[in-house]
């Protein structure tokens, strides 16, 4: 049975929430999920974690691939108006990693894939994804952002405005995601993203997936965790983590995940109807 919100009515205007640890904003956000490119070698790597290395997205698919050349054509055709312009150059200012193009053009495909009204998404940045994000949403969506920094979240609120976002589209929440999330309304949402702390995935995934509705998705930024999730010899905390998260979803009945291999790399898994 669903419930309403704890956190109020959508708007542009930021909610305080707790903050005991800070959810790092995008370039200190850390998450990843890798290993679901449904190749035999890719699901052999996955297997025992760490045989064939996939390394940065590769081929047509990916900015990330070692043809500069394809890689600037790929950008080349999702070109970004003059409002993401403004919010990627916000963003760098304050050295805050964004989305590229291609992954913000992604972000809007799965979207209006889903025909997203409701979206969470876990890490505001200086708004770039979560402009991407508002276009492949249905014009009467209504898009929460979860982030503890008070300045990426004004820095996203200039973003919003200079974008002509309509009053009450947007809502930003300063706080922690892991105490935020559980205020939530269950089964009321139809996309969840998470572009926050890697060290966190898994605990956002659990976090996540009873809000989503049936048939809604849950993507996670990152997920090839810089192409080391399939070495051997790569044991730091942020590729340990994507691994964990790659095992959790593979691991869960209700989940259809697919690993696309887009800028750093986006993992998404819809929900099952019960």
């Amino acid at each position: 049975m669903k419930r309403r919100d704890d956190l109020g009515e959508p708007s542009v205007t930021v909610v305080n929430a707790p903050r005991k640890c800070a959810v790092p904003a995008r370039g200190a956000a850390r998450v990843g999920r890798p290993a679901l490119v449904p190749a035999p070698r890719c699901q052999q790597e996955v297997a025992i974690d760490t045989q064939q290395p996939l390394g940065e997205p590769t081929g047509a698919a990916s900015a990330g691939s070692q043809d500069p050349s394809l890689a600037a054509w790929i950008t080349e055709q999702q070109p970004e108006d003059a409002p993401l312009l403004a919010a990627r150059q916000r963003a760098a200012e304050v050295g805050v990693a964004s989305v590229d193009a291609p992954t913000g053009a992604a972000l809007r495909m799965l979207a209006a894939t889903v025909g997203a009204r409701s979206v969470v998404e876990l890490g505001t940045g200086a708004g770039v994804s979560t402009l991407w994000l508002l276009r492949g949403m249905r014009p009467d969506g209504v898009l929460t952002s979860v982030d503890s920094d008070g300045e990426h979240q004004r820095l996203a609120k200039l973003s919003l405005t200079e974008a002509g976002t309509a009053s009450g589209r947007v809502r930003l929440i300063s706080g922690r995601a892991l105490e935020v999330l559980p205020r939530l309304s269950e089964g009321a949402y139809d996309l969840v993203f998470c572009d926050a702390s890697r060290s966190e995935t898994t605990d956002y995934l659990a976090a996540a997936l009873p809000l989503l509705r049936p048939g809604g998705m849950v993507v996670f930024a990152g997920a090839l965790a810089g192409g080391r999730v399939a070495s051997p010899s790569a044991r730091d905390a942020d590729t340990v983590a994507a691994r964990e998260l790659c095992r959790a979803v593979r691991e869960d009945p209700r989940l259809v995940p697919a690993l696309l291999p887009v800028g750093t790399g986006l993992l998404a898994a819809v929900l099952q109807p019960a």
